[in-house]
């Protein structure tokens, strides 16, 4: 829901996905993922700004009520360990 909506505010403004992305020197797949609420901050900043708002407006859920500071990384960080390892042993067994 929030991904259209951002889609739709960036249309009102003439622009899509894919001129934001070749503004920042990004794919599109790389501005819609920030738009997501994932990806990179710089994107979700550019996203933000391009519509004139701040981050935190458009994802309250990546900040921290209190603190108004950014939450940080949610992803499980065995996550990559266990890729890399699984990567390795198939480079072995190659």
């Amino acid at each position: 829901m929030r991904r259209e909506w951002i889609s739709y505010q960036l249309r009102l403004r003439g622009l899509c996905y894919r001129a934001l992305a070749r503004q920042e020197g990004v794919t599109h797949q790389a501005i819609s993922a920030a738009a997501l609420g994932g990806g990179s901050r710089h994107l979700q900043e550019t996203i933000a700004t391009t519509l004139g708002l701040t981050p935190k407006q458009i994802w309250p859920e990546l900040y921290d009520d209190k603190t108004g500071q950014r939450l940080g990384r949610t992803r499980d960080p065995k996550r990559s360990t266990l890729h890399r390892r699984c990567n390795k042993q198939s480079n072995a067994a190659a």
